[in-house]
């Protein structure tokens, strides 16, 4: 279960945290869980497109291939954290959760944060944002749902992105072929509507 637009009350549970950047007149596309086997293809794909994002990679991937990390960043994308091994903050021990993100900080620097599954406690949200700026988002179109086709993926980008929207979507081998399609198709629309897209800040 997800929701695809997340409501604005959500944000008053975490103030401290950006979920968008409403006056920016830019859309900010945040990439998950990589990196991953297909995250090259998807460096040439935004390459061709013109576009720079931001990957919130997981301490283990980026320990396996990080060869990876410095290509992202070589890029001119920005990096986040995204956990050692995508821990749940709600079920997962203050102090398990608090070595985890240290042991993703140990693999690679960076200034953001996005707890996994965006669940966090308010005790491990004080610690993180001691080191990190924690960001969420406002849009999940659901790019891992094995339900959701590309066709389906293009229409909820469009349908629930707005100017200064953050927009989840995921660095995996599963997702790599909805965002070949889905992405190109989206740039356009925005661009056409006299937007562009902008780094996390």
């Amino acid at each position: 279960m997800y929701l695809k637009r997340t409501p604005k009350f959500f944000s008053k549970l975490f103030p401290q945290a950006t979920w968008n950047y409403r006056d920016s007149g830019k859309v900010y596309l945040t990439f998950d869980d990589g990196p991953s086997d297909t995250t090259n293809e998807l460096l040439d794909l935004l390459h061709q497109l013109d576009i720079k994002v931001s990957f919130f990679c997981l301490g283990q991937k980026a320990e396996e291939k990080p060869e990876l990390i410095e290509s992202i960043h070589s890029h001119g994308h920005t990096l986040g954290h995204h956990g050692y091994r995508h821990l749940s903050g709600w079920t997962t021990s203050y102090s398990d959760y608090i070595k985890d993100f240290e042991e993703c900080r140990k693999v690679f620097s960076a200034e953001y944060y996005r707890p996994p599954f965006g669940r966090i406690s308010p005790s491990q949200l004080r610690y993180i944002t001691e080191y990190c700026q924690l960001i969420m988002w406002d849009v999940m179109p659901g790019d891992f749902d094995n339900s959701i086709s590309a066709d389906t993926l293009l229409r909820d980008l469009i349908k629930y992105s707005s100017p200064g929207s953050i927009i989840v979507l995921h660095d995996s081998n599963k997702t790599m072929s909805k965002l070949r399609f889905a992405l190109p198709r989206f740039v356009e629309h925005i661009r056409n509507q006299g937007l562009d897209f902008g780094l996390i800040h």
